[in-house]
């Protein structure tokens, strides 16, 4: 039985796979009609996208299925939150995501972000220091949230003391639609202008008094048509604290669960990371699999700015589009029996961290974090194992857990 896609409500128990397998299969462009609640601003559908051709092709054209029209999320949340988002690089569309792009992305080249290991080998020691004499914690707050939270707010000025308000503005902007975390969009809105107006205060401090860091390069950059400027610098603050953040912990948090379905991959991944050097093969062949298997990012939003044909059907200028990360990553045309856990799997062209001219600016610093805390797990608790099936965060839009039990056997830290 199919499940609405547009319900957050369809992914609270599990990621809907058989749906997105039914959907592939019978025609992997469909139009789906929403529930009022989750449909566009004027009641319309979405073309919902499952194949992983399509998928691809719809990230690929950025001037033709544009993020800036309308935002890259299935819903709407109100013209102000719209006139926000758009001056994000995730919202851009080229030529203005083109120059933005070609001026921050040399700072996120793999040789610089390789420079961060030491710290986040550091970050993540301390983490599970706190946790490790006990035997058991709850994975996702006491670890998947903690680790990239700290090395994101290292990396982009949030004082320690503030680290447990950034995290509430996060999980709000996020996750409106749960109730465990935000009571309405209104939460959200908030939340974003609360975030905004602490990034314009931190940017301010740092063009005045620059260090080395990476914020500091960024807050006194200078470009020649001063792209990288005012308001675009501030919502590219915001834009990293929010992906870099959220994405790596969903990673994190779902990886667990991947090896809690998949115990032999676990052992596996103990053999592949004890001694393993940095960079190695193995391991980072293990990580991307990881990643093709738990989407951290569901779905990416598109409009149509032309008339257009995908997978077969006419799509018309104006159509909401939906391309389905999570189902393009379980195509059996692409990966052979997609819904195993295979850490050895190559090739692997996921589309985690999309495709094309909005690739992830922020996929090396992931890859990094998950390999650091990976290594870190299987030698502090080989053993580490869930113990119940968590809670999922109430949301169609990120793959996110709210709660994880595990346990290992205490260690001194």
């Amino acid at each position: 039985m199919d499940v609405d896609l547009s319900s957050p409500d369809a992914f609270v128990e599990c990621v809907p796979h058989p749906t997105f397998d039914r959907h592939r299969a019978e025609g992997p462009v469909r139009w789906i009609e929403p529930a009022p609640r989750h449909g566009m601003r004027d009641g319309r559908g979405v073309w919902s996208v499952t194949g992983y051709a399509e998928v691809s092709e719809v990230l690929r054209q950025a001037k033709l299925f544009s993020s800036w029209e309308a935002g890259i999320r299935m819903e709407e949340h109100g013209a102000e939150s719209l006139a926000i988002e758009r001056r994000m690089l995730i919202m851009l569309d080229p030529p203005d995501h083109t120059r933005l792009r070609l001026t921050v992305n040399k700072r996120f080249l793999p040789r610089m972000v390789a420079t961060l290991r030491r710290s986040i080998e550091d970050i993540t020691g301390e983490v599970l220091d706190r946790v490790a004499a006990d035997g058991e914690c709850n994975f996702v707050d006491d670890i998947a949230v903690e680790i990239p939270l700290l090395v994101i707010a290292d990396l982009l000025g949030v004082a320690k003391a503030d680290r447990p308000e950034f995290r509430r503005w996060s999980d709000t902007i996020i996750s409106a639609d749960d109730p465990d975390l935000a009571t309405s969009p209104a939460d959200a809105a908030m939340a974003m202008r609360e975030l905004i107006d602490y990034g314009r205060g931190v940017l301010e401090r740092k063009g005045e008094q620059p260090g080395d860091d990476i914020l500091s390069i960024l807050a006194t950059a200078t470009s020649d048509d001063g792209v990288l400027t005012g308001e675009r610098l501030l919502m590219f603050w915001y834009l990293l604290l929010i992906a870099g953040n959220e994405t790596t912990r969903n990673a994190l948090s779902n990886a667990m669960v991947a090896f809690a379905d998949h115990p032999d991959q676990w052992e596996r991944l103990r053999a592949l990371a004890v001694g393993a050097d940095e960079g190695d093969p193995a391991l980072d062949t293990a990580i991307e699999e990881l990643l093709r298997y738990v989407s951290p990012v569901h779905y990416l939003r598109r409009t149509a700015t032309a008339d257009a044909e995908l997978g077969g059907v006419p799509i018309a200028a104006g159509d909401p589009v939906v391309a389905w990360l999570t189902a393009a990553n379980r195509d059996p045309a692409v990966f052979n029996d997609p819904h195993r856990l295979d850490l050895g799997r190559t090739p692997n062209p996921h589309v985690a961290f999309g495709l094309g001219t909005h690739f992830c600016l922020g996929a090396h610093l992931a890859r990094l974090e998950i390999d650091v805390v990976l290594r870190a797990l299987v030698e502090r608790m080989p053993d580490l194992c869930t113990t119940g099936p968590g809670h999922r965060v109430r949301t169609n839009f990120i793959n996110g857990m709210k709660s994880l039990p595990v346990r290992y056997t205490p260690a001194a830290a």
